[in-house]
Parts: structure tokens; C-alpha cells; sequence
């Protein structure tokens, strides 16, 4: 069975001090046996996205194939790397930014506006997400259910969005995306078996694995669901299906 973790970085984080060295990174997620990561570098949320993203996939750039990696022929996981880019900076400097990771062939990319403290609303944000759209990506997004809401409106499921939403906020956004089909929430901060059980009734068809690491830890309550079909889709097929859904051609 396929592993994918939704959520992995590396780098330097001002306000945590953690070691988030791509050595112990991945020595977490391997002993989690984690076949396929999305992987973000920390330097493009707190510092600088041009040269954050420029450094990412300098080390790890974007697979070109999904099918055929992670089924077991190496121990190192297949990594899918995560750009991203700050609306604050401007009109001129995210066209910058963007262009320059969709050239490289990046179609995931998450956006901080709790981090950096912009508004989901915010025009620059909005000609990012039609970049995105056009070009068949996917958005990871951490943001209040209505926010979330607020996205997914504007294209009315044609942009994939995961979000990491919290369990205390579960009588919200487990009644506002009943029916929404590219929304699909990670176990990042669902706590317990229960929370996942209760959400099952829904999402059995987009809760995904996410461990947060280094912040988190891989040892996701996921591994508490006892029924193999459901730890099965939780891990790899809601995301295979995702990550298809950006990969056409395989």
C-alpha cells in the first residue's frame, strides 16, 4: 500500500525551533514508511518565495511520474514538490513567481494567508488562483472553513483544494462540504479515530493522510482506523485519485 503524506517541510522556521534538516525530515517520514510526500521549502513561506521555490526544486524537482514510483523498488520516497507564493508581494512579482515554478512543471502549491496575514479575498490572491486553476493545479490551503468556502466557490470544484481542517471546527465544514467534491480535508488535526470516524460518513472519499512533519508527528491517528479498506483509502487512494486528476496522462 501506498503512503502519502500531504504535508512534509524542510528549512528554517523563525517562530519554532525545530530541526526541520531535510536528514531528520526524512528520517521521520521513512520510519513511517511514507512512499510519495509533497514536500515545501520553509524559506518560501517566512523569507523569500522566488528563491524558496528555486531552491526546492533545485534538490527535488517536480516527478514525472507517478504510477510507476513508491511501489516498492526504493526505500526513497517519491517527493512532490510544494511551491508557493505571497500575494503581499505584488501583482508584478507573483507573475514572477508563479511562472517561473509552473516552467518547472509544479502543479501543487500552498498558500499562507493565516502565516502572513492576508485575506483570502485579496485581489492578487485571486489572479493566483485562476493561474492555478487554468493551468489543472492543486491548492493546499490552511483556512477557516469559510475561507475555504469562499475559494471553492469561485470555481465551483474545478480547483482541488486540501485543507488541514481542526476536529473542534468539525460540526462547521463537515456540514459545508458534505457535497463538495474537490474539497478534501488531511488527518493533520482530527486527533483521534473518532474524529475520523465521524467524518468517514461523508469524506470517505477525500480524507487524506497528512503528517505535519517535523511539526507533526508521521504517527497520524490514521494508523488507529482498524478496517484496512478505510486506512487504505486514507493513505493512497483518495490521493491517488487527486494526484491523477493533475496527471492526466498516466
Amino acid at each position: 500500500m501506498r503512503k502519502v503524506d500531504w504535508q512534509v517541510s524542510i528549512g528554517f522556521s523563525p517562530r519554532q525551533a525545530i530541526d526541520a534538516s531535510p536528514e531528520r525530515v526524512f528520517s521521520m517520514v521513512s520510519s513511517h514508511t511514507i512512499t510519495h510526500l509533497f514536500l515545501h521549502n520553509l524559506k518560501g513561506l517566512w523569507y523569500d518565495p522566488l528563491e524558496g521555490n528555486a531552491e526546492l526544486l533545485r534538490q527535488y524537482p517536480a516527478p514525472i511520474s507517478f504510477e510507476k514510483m513508491g511501489q516498492g523498488e526504493t526505500d526513497v520516497p517519491v517527493i512532490f514538490p510544494v511551491c508557493t507564493v505571497n500575494p503581499l508581494e505584488g501583482i508584478d512579482r507573483a507573475t514572477q513567481v508563479v511562472s517561473a515554478g509552473l516552467e518547472k512543471g509544479v502543479r501543487f502549491w500552498r498558500l499562507y494567508p493565516q502565516e502572513q496575514q492576508w485575506a483570502v479575498t485579496h485581489p492578487v490572491c485571486t489572479k493566483i488562483l485562476q493561474w492555478l486553476h487554468k493551468e489543472r493545479c492543486v491548492l493546499l490551503l490552511d483556512a477557516s472553513p469559510s475561507n475555504v468556502e469562499m475559494v471553492a466557490t469561485q470555481f465551483v470544484g474545478s480547483l482541488p483544494i486540501v485543507t488541514s481542517f481542526h476536529y473542534y471546527d468539525s460540526a462547521d465544514w463537515l456540514l459545508r462540504f458534505q457535497h463538495s467534491s474537490k474539497v478534501f480535508v488531511t488527518t493533520r488535526n482530527l486527533h483521534g479515530p473518532g474524529t475520523i470516524a465521524h467524518a468517514l460518513a461523508d469524506f470517505s472519499e477525500r480524507l487524506v493522510y497528512c503528517s505535519g512533519a517535523p511539526f507533526g508527528s508521521p504517527a497520524s491517528s490514521a494508523l488507529l482506523v482498524e478496517d484496512i479498506g478505510l486506512q487504505q483509502q486514507i493513505f493512497e487512494t483518495n490521493s491517488t485519485r487527486l494526484i491523477r486528476s493533475v496527471y492526466r496522462d498516466y
